[in-house]
């Protein structure tokens, strides 16, 4: 799995734009949290919340083009070879 540096590295690859990148490192604040605390209160899922914290980091990449930014953003986590978050 990518480690959060690299994904950040990676995230700023794509986007040149400071409020973004600071808007998807608050999502994957919010989402390891929350990920974090199912885990704990459901041990019987299974939910790897570092996992959560990088795809919710990279959630907003694909809007470095123009068009619907969901399917960019699948589109350039499948390129890197990360299809298992894309």
């Amino acid at each position: 799995m990518i480690s959060e540096n690299e994904a950040l590295q990676l995230l700023k690859k794509y986007l040149n734009n400071d409020k973004v990148v600071r808007h998807c490192l608050c999502v994957a604040d919010i989402a390891g949290e929350i990920a974090t605390k199912i885990k704990q209160k459901n041990s019987f899922l299974v939910i790897n919340p570092e996992k959560v914290r990088i795809a919710a980091l990279l959630h907003d990449i694909g809007k470095y083009k123009e068009g619907f930014h969901e399917l960019n953003t699948i589109e350039v986590l499948s390129k890197e070879g990360l299809d298992d978050i894309a």
